[in-house]
């Protein structure tokens, strides 16, 4: 007995030492495997495309990214290696088209817990004018933000903090109609809600509403509204969206399920 007992005592840190050698090996390998075998054996989603894949799994580039139409540009990653250890994945992630970016930290947990960390863009809104193909709408401007902290689990937890702005948002077709610009602040007290407040920013569209959005998908928008010059051409396209009251101001409010 005590001879046996001894032995377990002996090679149990062996083991452990062993498999964590192996562990490390094994990222070891995964860390230098050239990013272009991984996604070669991959099978991407129809609509989505992409070229020159150059770098590692580690840190890696994609040139050129295609989703659903839109030509979201280049994709460079860095990945964290103590995070793996620790049993979760953390990457830095930088998207660059011409002028436009995307810049944030991506964490994953087993648990299935999605954050993002420091997250900052600047993006031209008509990139996203695929995702409305073949209805008679164009238009253009800008979202710009800077949003601290992001964190999504489906059903059990939602949070976002921070700031984005809307900058010069026009409509282009059917017909030509300034709106201006706007500000949407981003608050969770808890885990349970994304609560935005949106503003105008002296707008020719005069704008103030909420925003809330729980952990189960349940979206719920308010939004009161009006012409910032009275019988001005925005003021004659508010017209098909209700009648104004007796201060001029219009109201909307709907709410639905973004998932399930």
């Amino acid at each position: 007995m005590k001879f046996k007992n001894i032995f377990v005592f002996v090679n149990k840190p062996s083991v452990k030492i062993s498999a964590a050698v192996v562990g490390l090996y094994l990222i070891f390998l995964l860390a230098t495997a050239p990013a272009s075998i991984l996604f070669s054996n991959i099978k991407l989603p129809p609509n989505l495309r992409i070229t020159s894949v150059s770098g590692t799994v580690w840190n890696g580039r994609i040139e050129h990214v295609e989703f659903s139409g839109i030509q979201v540009g280049s994709v460079q990653w860095v990945v964290h290696p103590l995070a793996l250890l620790l049993g979760s994945l953390s990457v830095d992630i930088e998207i660059k088209n011409k002028a436009q970016y995307l810049t944030t930290t991506m964490k994953l947990s087993p648990l299935k817990k999605i954050q993002l960390e420091g997250t900052l863009f600047d993006v031209d809104l008509a990139l996203f004018q695929p995702l409305i193909y073949g209805m008679p709408i164009a238009y253009s401007g800008q979202a710009k933000g800077a949003l601290p902290h992001f964190s999504f689990k489906k059903n059990d937890s939602i949070s976002l903090n921070g700031k984005m702005s809307l900058n010069a948002i026009k409509l282009i077709s059917p017909q030509q109609q300034e709106f201006g610009n706007f500000i949407i602040d981003f608050n969770s007290i808890n885990e349970k809600s994304i609560k935005a407040v949106i503003r105008d920013d002296n707008a020719p569209l005069k704008l103030n509403g909420n925003i809330d959005l729980d952990h189960l998908g349940q979206l719920k928008l308010a939004t009161q509204f009006s012409a910032l010059e009275e019988n001005s051409s925005l003021d004659k396209m508010l017209d098909f969206l209700g009648r104004a009251d007796e201060k001029g101001q219009r109201q909307f409010e709907t709410s639905f399920t973004l998932w399930h």
